[in-house]
């Protein structure tokens, strides 16, 4: 068999297949992080949601209200985060929007939640009661309200003391999204040529050398790739 054009680290060729069982091991430490982030910063107040995994781009989680029933019609939230932020093993970023994501769950069974996605004074002042600050930007300086929101970590504070604790008991989340290898894996050609990249949101487009990072300052996300790296110049 000709394996000439695999890739070098694709599974195939390490023979890195799990012997764990994947599934269980990440959704139990996503319910551990759950249960613990409830109790720390929750008092234990809320229904349990079912936490899914979502890999749309640019999105670092969601919620949504009772998308789903169980058998007996029981009804349960989703938060669903994306894998790419447990790459690397730190807990910061996905505990984080895990805990904003349980802001809107709070919010939905104590409070009153903004129109759509935007995200509301109410819900601001419940991020920052559990130690979460609320930024268009995710850093200190943003806007604490609006319809797509990050946030920081506010040191000493609740959630920081939470996670902490958490850290201390050995947690981890054992699974994440691959990271691509970029350029080493597809053709020559690229080098010095200039690609169209767009906000998924709200249409911006830029153009970047191929591999750039680039995020669009309105939405906060990454811009994404919109021509075929092996194709005509743009």
């Amino acid at each position: 068999m000709d394996t000439t054009n695999r890739h070098a680290d694709s599974p195939q060729e390490t023979g890195k297949w799990a012997s764990s069982a994947p599934t269980p091991e990440t959704y139990a430490a996503l319910q551990t992080a759950y249960d613990h982030l409830n109790r720390r910063l929750f008092g234990g107040s809320l229904p349990n949601g079912l936490v899914t995994l979502q890999r749309r781009s640019g999105c670092p989680g969601l919620y949504r209200p009772a998308p789903f029933e169980r058998i007996d019609g029981t009804l349960a939230d989703e938060i669903a985060l994306n894998p790419a932020l447990f790459a690397g093993g730190t807990l910061e970023e996905p505990l984080s929007q895990l805990a904003h994501d349980m802001t809107h769950l709070w919010q939905r069974v104590y409070g009153t939640p903004g129109r759509a996605r935007y995200h509301n004074r109410e819900w601001a002042a419940k991020m920052k009661a559990i130690g979460l600050h609320p930024s268009t930007t995710g850093a200190p300086g943003g806007k604490e309200t609006g319809e797509r929101m990050a946030q920081w970590v506010m040191a000493g504070g609740p959630f920081a003391r939470a996670l902490a604790d958490l850290i201390d008991t050995g947690f981890v989340i054992p699974w994440s999204a691959r990271v691509a290898t970029g350029a080493t894996t597809v053709g020559s050609g690229r080098s010095g040529r200039w690609f169209k990249y767009v906000c998924p949101f709200c249409g911006l487009i830029a153009r970047a050398r191929y591999g750039a990072r680039l995020i669009c300052a309105d939405d906060m996300v990454a811009l994404e790739p919109a021509d075929d790296p092996t194709g005509p110049r743009v």
